[in-house]
């Protein structure tokens, strides 16, 4: 009998977040830690899974967790300098971004931060962390454009878009179908991905 909470309605692709969560858990018991993520060791002893399958290649452990640092300190610069911001997470997986950011930030009412994740991922995210008047998620694939009226309710608020580590998944011209969707929304976008550089019919 556990308490845990199960993890099995993953997707194949879903389930690769549960790699990259522990990833950060075992970094941040390290004293050297590249970053720190105590709440990514919680979410780990909360879940239902067998994480000790994961045999984390040194390599990309490093990258992933060098990754990590810098994608926060883009959402941070970020927050700093539009305190009034909108921050979009695609493909947030059960990263715990928000709290790390807004942790290291003056109490701001004025922010809002959104997570954007498949429902199966989004519905376990729920499970384990909960929503504030400034923190809220959305079920959806981030190829439907539906979810841009979920957060245009905004008008005039400067943008950040992040997508760390989940375009690599997505077909090239569905992904820059994406990338220039947002671009045209608003002159107000900033946007900070992996595997977006370089792509063919971006100007």
């Amino acid at each position: 009998m556990t308490d845990k909470i199960p993890a099995e309605a993953l997707s194949t692709v879903s389930e690769t977040m549960l790699a990259t969560l522990y990833s950060h858990a075992v970094e941040n018991r390290y004293p050297d830690a590249l970053i720190r993520d105590p709440r990514a060791e919680e979410l780990v002893a909360q879940i239902d899974y067998d994480f000790e399958r994961f045999q984390l290649n040194p390599t990309n452990h490093t990258a992933t967790c060098v990754r990590l640092r810098q994608f926060d300190r883009f959402a941070q610069a970020f927050l700093a300098a539009h305190p009034d911001g909108v921050v979009v997470h695609i493909g947030c997986g059960l990263d715990t971004r928000f709290e790390r950011v807004c942790s290291e930030l003056p109490d701001n009412s004025q922010m809002m931060w959104y997570d954007l994740d498949l429902p199966p991922v989004i519905e376990l995210r729920r499970k384990l962390l909960e929503e504030t008047p400034r923190y809220k998620m959305i079920a959806a694939s981030a190829l439907d454009l539906a979810w841009l009226d979920i957060v245009d309710v905004h008008p005039g608020k400067p943008f950040l878009f992040i997508a760390e580590g989940v375009f690599m998944y997505f077909p090239d011209a569905e992904m820059r179908r994406l990338v220039l969707v947002l671009r045209e929304r608003s002159p107000k976008r900033h946007m900070s991905a992996t595997y977006a550089a370089n792509m063919p019919g971006l100007p």
